[in-house]
């Protein structure tokens, strides 16, 4: 909240802030609890979604630790049901999947 913003609690227009960052300046540009707001944003999209984020980060350690971790142990983290969960997988094998198209993309080195 800037210091002259009158009455408007902190996390007023965060979404939005958050939204025009990534627009702005590109995914880059976030940290990794921010992209799993982004992510979380469109998984939940009426709640505050930046204790969960970092709540996340904190269990699995880094945005890796939690697209890697196993469904079963998002069942341990409040409010992230199973749909959350199913869909932070699919994030994860997106991932997995350009990756290996990138990697099968590339010229193979030959002696």
């Amino acid at each position: 909240m800037k210091p002259d913003s009158g009455d408007q609690p902190h996390w007023q227009g965060h979404r939005e802030r958050l939204r025009g960052k990534l627009l702005e300046r590109g995914a880059s540009a976030l940290a990794d609890d921010e992209i799993l707001e982004v992510l979380l944003m469109a998984f939940i999209p009426r709640r505050d979604v930046k204790p969960i984020a970092k709540t996340l980060e904190a269990k699995f350690g880094s945005l890796s630790g939690v697209l890697a971790a196993p469904v079963a142990d998002f069942a341990k983290v409040d409010s992230i049901g199973e749909t959350v969960a199913a869909y932070l997988k699919v994030v994860a094998e997106q991932q997995s999947r350009a990756s290996l198209q990138e990697i099968r993309r590339r010229e193979v080195i030959s002696s």
